[in-house]
Order: structure tokens, then sequence, then C-alpha cells
């Protein structure tokens, strides 16, 4: 039972992360760095807010 609890967290968490990385114009795979227990989705989400976003370069996006 546990295990099955495991793998719907993860589920939950990795399908939005595959999402937001595809819609941000990384690499989807990058979503399932919240299988990694405690540093994954911590190093997710570091990789979002810091990395330079392919799909808003070039116009479109906020800010100068």
């Amino acid at each position: 039972m546990i295990l099955v609890n495991a793998i719907i967290s993860g589920l939950i968490l990795a399908i939005p992360a595959w999402m937001i990385f595809r819609r941000a114009g990384l690499q989807p795979a990058m979503g399932l760095l919240v299988f990694i227990p405690v540093l994954g989705p911590l190093l997710a989400l570091l990789l979002l807010a810091f990395m330079d976003w392919p799909a808003t370069e070039g116009g479109g996006g906020h800010g100068g």
C-alpha cells in the first residue's frame, strides 16, 4: 500500500512538472526529477527559476 501511495504521489507531481518544462521550452523529461527523494522537487524548482526559458526568448516575454 505504501508503494502505491508513493507512485500516485509521484505522478501527481511528475505530470504537471513534465507539462511545465515542456511549455517553458525545456526538455520535458527534466520533470522526472521530482522522483528523486527530497532534493528532486527542489532541484526542479531551481532549474525553472534560474534557467533561461527558450519559449520566452525572442519576444512575448515580460520585462527586459
